[in-house]
């Protein structure tokens, strides 16, 4: 199974950083729901960096829809009233969570692959640039 080992490491680092803060609060249902999206989703996206354009783009859909489908349950969870209501909500904050939750995922892992690009001395650049 080839990947990328940069992208895996940054993105399985990303996730202890995200994932400290709900930890140390106590919050311990976001930490194992995270936990069980930021392992499958690192190594998919290392995986596809490897595959190509098109296996990169689908990655980084099934990436957001997935981070999109749990916010969502998880805000709609916490609504007793079942209405329609909480179900727009579930939306709307799945939408606006999930986006947010994976660009804030990534934004810190780009940081750790250019940290760790310039302690080995490399390019800092996307492939191809110097």
């Amino acid at each position: 199974m080839a990947h990328d080992r940069p992208v895996l490491v940054s993105n399985l680092l990303s996730g202890v950083v995200w994932l400290a803060v709900p930890t140390l609060t106590g919050a311990w249902l976001v930490t194992v729901v995270g936990t069980a999206y930021v392992v499958p989703a690192g190594f998919l996206l290392a995986r596809a960096r490897v595959a190509g354009r098109g296996a990169r783009r689908l990655a980084w859909a099934v990436v957001w829809l997935a981070a999109v489908l749990l916010w969502g349950g998880l805000i709609t969870s916490l609504e007793f009233s079942n209405s329609a209501g909480d179900y727009v909500a579930g939306a709307t904050g799945g939408l606006l969570f999930g986006t947010m939750s994976v660009l804030a995922w990534q934004v810190v892992a780009l940081g750790i692959r250019r940290f760790q690009a310039w302690q080995a001395g490399g390019p800092t650049g996307p492939p191809g640039q110097s």
